[in-house]
């Protein structure tokens, strides 16, 4: 790390992702008791939403075979459980500064299924229960209108 870097956390202390304490960890976006706490979405997982399969679930979740949505396939990187709290500062308290951390993540975590899907578009969605995006998170994205959104081969990632 720079002394540049160490500086401006001196300065300026991270706060981690998780749990927003300063994070003991010089440079990290993680403190250490938190490191072990996020739980990432595995296999199996819904081929349509990306959520986390139980048991006896085949090949789609309960809400996706009830519901028609408008995209081919999503992908989620995390229970929502384990990362909600982050994500709401995130989303709604201007925390932009998670936002390389998160980009990391889907990179490191999506990249070997990203490959193989080979989406033509990228479309991350602030997914809101009342239908709304944040607008912090779309402020300057030409965000498509539905019609649009219903002509397009492309992938939604959640943040779950």
């Amino acid at each position: 790390m720079a002394v540049k870097d160490k500086l401006l956390d001196l300065v300026f202390p991270r706060r981690c992702v998780v749990c927003d304490e300063i994070t003991d960890r010089t440079g990290k976006a993680l403190c250490s008791k938190c490191q072990g706490k996020i739980l990432y979405i595995k296999e199996p997982c819904c081929m349509k939403c990306g959520k986390q399969l139980k048991g006896g679930e085949q090949e789609y979740c309960g809400d996706c075979r009830k519901k028609k949505h408008n995209y081919i396939q999503g992908t989620s990187l995390y229970d929502y459980g384990s990362m909600s709290d982050s994500l709401f500062r995130f989303k709604y308290a201007g925390r932009m500064e998670y936002a390389d951390f998160y980009g990391r993540e889907l990179a490191e975590k999506k990249a070997r299924w990203l490959s193989m899907i080979k989406p033509d578009v990228l479309i991350p969605v602030n997914v809101c229960y009342d239908g709304f995006y944040s607008s912090h998170l779309t402020e300057g994205v030409d965000v498509p209108d539905q019609k649009e959104v219903d002509e397009l081969y492309y992938l939604q990632i959640y943040f779950f």
